[in-house]
């Protein structure tokens, strides 16, 4: 029953329009539900689902004035915030130097192919959005 449910699922996820950020983050579902290691905290579920603090999901809901990023001013959606902005870019690279390539299509993948990258990306979204916060 669990493999149905599961393959019923996945058929779903590939065919339907909605949630495509969090498809484009998560990609292959089979891999993400065997994954060995890591927690979904609220950082990362707010970079998987692009709801949270991010300005532009604020004012599309009616609690923001702006939809404009606070570091920049270039609209303030999840992909800006943690995989674009300027403002983050020199923590970016100090990752990437350190084997951890911050791109919204292969980033879960590499954190489910090692732990490490879990944790070090874990940590940069919960200081993007912490500093978002400020």
């Amino acid at each position: 029953a669990r493999e149905t449910t599961i393959m019923k699922w996945c058929q779903l996820w590939n065919e339907d329009t909605r949630g495509r950020w969090t498809h484009t983050i998560i990609g292959d579902l089979r891999r993400w539900l065997a994954r060995k290691h890591g927690e979904v905290n609220g950082y990362l579920c707010q970079v998987q689902s692009g709801y949270g603090v991010f300005r532009a999901y604020l004012k599309k809901r009616n609690l923001s004035d702006a939809a404009g990023c606070i570091h920049c001013h270039e609209e303030d959606t999840v992909e800006h915030a943690v995989f674009k902005c300027g403002w983050s870019k020199g923590r970016r690279k100090e990752l990437a130097e350190r084997g951890v390539l911050i791109v919204p299509g292969t980033i879960v993948e590499e954190m489910i192919r090692s732990e490490y990258v879990w944790r070090a990306f874990a940590a940069y979204v919960k200081w993007v959005i912490e500093e978002k916060d400020v």
